[in-house]
């Protein structure tokens, strides 16, 4: 540790080697003596930090040239508030995962329960998801979708999802500047944009400002608790804090939308 005293005042810095990682609990201890001769000792715990998901990742297949990777898992219990869905998609992982999961590659994120597709959201032409024909349940399920991205050009992005219920989306390798709508950005990992409860219309927008032209990976979650249930992703170029703002919006990986291309193992 560094020591420096200025005035009244003495600073003890230290750096560690490796970082400690998100969300793990310390104790910090300082003992030292007073220009007297006593000894002293201050100590202190903390706690930091953790993304509403793993920076590791939710698992899930890895987008393919033009596709998504999708994945869908039931009957692992319900499914009613971002942290559930969470522990459902990391639980499908797991050997001895008792639930179901259908894996999928798909162009876009653009679909309705076909039961019960709920106002759709924002882009028409929803699709049925695609672990229905495979027993996929009207309630308590979860999706996670992955993609690597191409941003054609430097400038400022907005990524939009509208969903019934909540969601959580990391835009890895890039901050949001700011989000709009019902949702809310990790002010502490920035990367992340959610909207943590159910609700029947999430009607998110977060800005990615002077993004540089690039591959970017994106992660997508989000659950259905009852009722109706959609779910969508998509972009335009330039920084928009409504639908309305701009007629350039298209889905991620449709045609005329950001492209998708194959992802590996590392996020």
């Amino acid at each position: 540790a560094s020591v420096v005293k200025s005035a009244s005042t003495t600073t003890i810095m230290h750096t560690r080697s490796v970082a400690f990682l998100p969300g793990s609990a310390h104790t910090i201890k300082v003992e030292g003596k007073f220009a007297s001769g006593a000894n002293f000792t201050l100590e202190s715990s903390f706690t930091l930090p953790k993304p509403f998901f793993p920076l590791t990742g939710l698992g899930g297949p890895f987008s393919t040239a033009g596709n998504w990777g999708f994945r869908q898992i039931w009957n692992a219990g319900r499914a009613d508030a971002l942290v559930s869905a969470v522990e459902i998609a990391l639980a499908a992982s797991q050997p001895g995962f008792a639930g179901k999961i259908h894996d999928a590659a798909v162009p876009s994120i653009n679909f309705g329960e076909t039961t019960s597709p709920g106002s759709g959201g924002f882009v028409p032409g929803d699709r049925p998801l695609p672990a229905e024909s495979q027993g996929l349940t009207e309630n308590d399920f979860v999706i996670v979708g992955r993609a690597k991205i191409r941003i054609p050009q430097r400038g400022d992005w907005t990524i939009g999802v509208h969903s019934d219920e909540g969601f959580g989306l990391r835009f890895i390798g890039a901050p949001f500047a700011s989000v709009s709508g019902n949702g809310e950005r990790d002010d502490n990992f920035p990367e992340y944009i959610v909207f943590q409860t159910n609700t029947g219309d999430s009607n998110t927008r977060g800005v990615l400002r002077n993004l540089a032209a690039g591959d970017y990976e994106i992660e997508f979650i989000a659950w259905e608790r009852v009722g109706p249930a959609y779910f969508e992703v998509y972009a335009a170029p330039g920084a928009f804090q409504d639908d309305a703002e701009t007629d350039q919006w298209q889905l991620i990986g449709a045609t005329g939308g950001l492209q998708i291309i194959a992802s590996g193992p590392k996020l």
